[in-house]
């Protein structure tokens, strides 16, 4: 019997297969665990750049269908419907610019921001700033570049949290655990009114049409 041990003992526990199963489940298992949790991941940033751009969308072509001038209580309708968008997400990290834009010459080297509002946080009834700054202004696309021509550009940025953390906010381009996510849009006027310009234009809240002139 003792022989029959040490003789099979050996042969034995190497062609044992029990326990295999559970030992490559234990290696797998960090993996599976981080494909699901990159995955769902992915999924909540792409929702939330979805969202980013249907309210970038949303907020052109409401004021692009308003009267002039558009009021002060009809953007902030507009960015409460903004808001709303964006949720689930938390709209307090973004900034919604809204700016009136005017082109001079054919070449649209001459844009002017003839008036414009900014608004950004969670305040209720939204905080509403103006702004006539370029800075950031999308390109003017080939079909607007004609002297006269008057749209609508909307910029919106908003930061998104990854809830694995700052490792995952640095690979989507972020910083301080954080990445950051950003549309713009140019949209033609919808509603407005006829002043300098070929076509309506918006003026937004404590703003003028946009001169004759550059």
């Amino acid at each position: 019997m003792i022989r029959r041990c040490r003789s099979g003992a050996p042969g034995g526990f190497a062609a044992d297969r029990r326990g295999i199963a559970a030992v490559e489940f234990a290696l797998m298992l960090p993996v599976l665990i981080g494909l699901y949790l990159g995955a769902s991941e992915l999924a909540q940033y792409i929702s939330n750049a979805r969202k980013v751009a249907l309210a970038t969308r949303s907020v052109a072509d409401l004021i692009s269908r308003q009267t002039l001038p558009v009021t002060t209580e009809s953007l902030q309708n507009t960015i409460r419907a903004a808001r709303a968008i964006l949720a689930p997400f938390d709209p307090g990290s973004a900034t919604i610019t809204v700016l009136a834009v005017g082109v001079y010459d054919d070449a649209a080297t001459q844009v002017k921001v003839c008036s414009g509002s900014q608004s950004s946080g969670n305040a209720e009834p939204p905080a509403i700033g103006a702004t006539t700054s370029s800075t950031g202004l999308p390109a003017v696309p080939a079909a607007y570049k004609a002297k006269g021509t008057r749209y609508v550009a909307v910029i919106l940025s908003m930061t998104y949290k990854p809830m694995l953390g700052s490792s995952l906010a640095s690979y989507l381009g972020g910083q301080g655990g954080v990445a950051a996510l950003k549309d713009q849009i140019v949209w033609p006027v919808r509603g407005g009114t006829q002043a300098n310009g070929i076509g309506p234009e918006a003026v937004l809240p404590g703003g003028v049409v946009c001169p004759v002139n550059f």
